[in-house]
Formats: C-alpha cells, sequence, structure tokens
C-alpha cells in the first residue's frame, strides 16, 4: 500500500485520477448533451424547413405540369371538331371568331344564311352562330358573338386557365368593345359629326388606358409573349377602321404601343387567311 507521506506526489496523481478526471468527463459529457440538444432543435428546424420548400417545389411543379397537361388536353381535344360559322359576307361581328379559328388551325368553314327566311330559326333571331360538329358524333350550337369568342378563346387557349387573369383579360376586352360600337355607331349608322366626335373620344380615352397596359409587358401583347383575347379584340377594331378609311384614328404618336401590336398583327398570315374567308 502507497502512503501519502511516502508519496505525496504519486498518492495526488492517483486521487487525480480517480476523481477529477471523471468529473471533467462526466462535465464534458454534459456539455456536449447540452450543445447536442441545443443543435437538434436547430437542425430539425432546417430540415424541416428545407423538406416544406422542397414539397412546396414539387406542387409548383406538379401544378404548372397539370396546367400545361390540361391547355394540350383541351386543344387535342378541339382539333378533330369541325366548325360551321354562319355569317353575313362581311367581317363585322364575325371577325374576332374567324381569326380565333384561324390562329388555332381549327377545322371550320363559313355559311352565308338565307336572310332573312332563317332568321326565325335562329334562338334570338340574329347572327353570328356557331356550330360545332364532335369526332363523337354531338353537336354543339352557340350565338351571340361575345359568348362564340369567349367558349372559343378558353378551348384554343387565347385565356388563361388562371381565373383571375382571365377575368383581367375579358375586362380589357370588354373596355376595347365600347370604342368598338362607337365607331360602328358612327361609320354605319349615323355618320353626324356628333357621332364623330364621340367616336374620336371614346378612341382617345382607349388610348390613354390601354397604352401603359402594352408597354409594362416588354413582348408588346396584352398578357405573355403571344397573341390572347384582347390583343385579337384590337387588332379587329384596327382593321375595321382601316377598311373603313378610318385608319387615321390610329397614330404613332398617340398610340405608339398599340401601333407596334397591330402593325405585328397585320402581318400575320393566318389573321390575313382568316379575314379573306369572308367571301
Amino acid at each position: 500500500m502507497i502512503s501519502a507521506e511516502q508519496s505525496p506526489n504519486k498518492f495526488t496523481s492517483i486521487l487525480k485520477s480517480i476523481f477529477v478526471k471523471p468529473f471533467k468527463s462526466k462535465r464534458k459529457n454534459q456539455k456536449n448533451s447540452q450543445l447536442s440538444s441545443q443543435k437538434q432543435p436547430q437542425q430539425q428546424s432546417q430540415l424541416s424547413t428545407q423538406k416544406q420548400s422542397q414539397q412546396q417545389i414539387q406542387v409548383q411543379n406538379h401544378n404548372q405540369t397539370q396546367n400545361i397537361s390540361q391547355f394540350k388536353s383541351n386543344k387535342q381535344s378541339k382539333s378533330d371538331s369541325s366548325f360551321e360559322l354562319v355569317y353575313f359576307p362581311i367581317t363585322a361581328r364575325a371577325q374576332t371568331t374567324r381569326t380565333m379559328l384561324s390562329l388555332a388551325d381549327a377545322n371550320w368553314k363559313n355559311r352565308v344564311p338565307q336572310w332573312p327566311q332563317e332568321k326565325e330559326s335562329m334562338p334570338f333571331g340574329r347572327l353570328p352562330q356557331l356550330n360545332e360538329s364532335r369526332p363523337d358524333g354531338s353537336k354543339f350550337s352557340l350565338v351571340e358573338s361575345a359568348a362564340i369568342e369567349r367558349y372559343l378563346a378558353r378551348e384554343y387557349g387565347f385565356l388563361p386557365s388562371d381565373i383571375q387573369t382571365a377575368a383581367k383579360l375579358e375586362a380589357y376586352v370588354l373596355q376595347i368593345s365600347d370604342s368598338y360600337d362607337a365607331f360602328i355607331h358612327h361609320a354605319v349608322k349615323t355618320r353626324t359629326a356628333e357621332s364623330h366626335d364621340a367616336m374620336v373620344e371614346q378612341f382617345k380615352f382607349l388610348f390613354s388606358r390601354h397604352e401603359p397596359i402594352l408597354a409594362s409587358n416588354p413582348s408588346g401583347h396584352y398578357h405573355g409573349d403571344s397573341i390572347s383575347y384582347p390583343d385579337i379584340v384590337l387588332y379587329t377594331l384596327y382593321n375595321q377602321a382601316k377598311d373603313a378609311n378610318s385608319a387615321d384614328l390610329f397614330n404613332n404618336n398617340e398610340c405608339p404601343n398599340i401601333m407596334k401590336l397591330v402593325t405585328r398583327m397585320d402581318a400575320n398570315s393566318k389573321i390575313a387567311a382568316a379575314i379573306a374567308a369572308v367571301a
């Protein structure tokens, strides 16, 4: 046995090995345990956040894929349908519909009715009327130009699937229609100084509101980077004003962005084919 008096240093060393080292080790283990317990919630929180982000990305990708798939499905389901557009041999209220059908490469044709003999057979006694024949043999008929346009705009992707964005584009269409109605009222019905002034004022209002909308999109379209419903309606107004020798209503000084859009559409061969199909 070793006594403390005989070997103090050695005895002290033994005591340290018995009591001090285990104590230090215990303190060290407690400290490590505390650090580990502190890190664990942080790591779990980070992993949870990462997992949520990954799940959100997966959901977004899934939704985008679904939207694209749904859009393709709509186009494919309509590709075998054939359409008959019943209207007079003029552009007027059928030009936007013809333009959509032509841009969509739809299988369609015009039919000039026997008028007024067919008037009573029409649901509301007026034209245009769109008749659709589907591959399964079913048929669908629709009247009223605005209803026909909205139907085709949704079927062929001239309106987006997002209902809020689609509603905004339809609001643009309705506002453009105010100018179209003022133009028709003057050019076709009255041709008075008063109707001319009212038409000019309506066009000025159109330019003041729609120029910023088009300027805000680098593509120059109302939505996205391709032709949509309001683009077509605006072009219909421009084209018919030009045919009525009122092209001076549109000019680069008052509406440069509108002129840029309609000039580009003026050179579109499918749109030209739709206008040529009137006869």
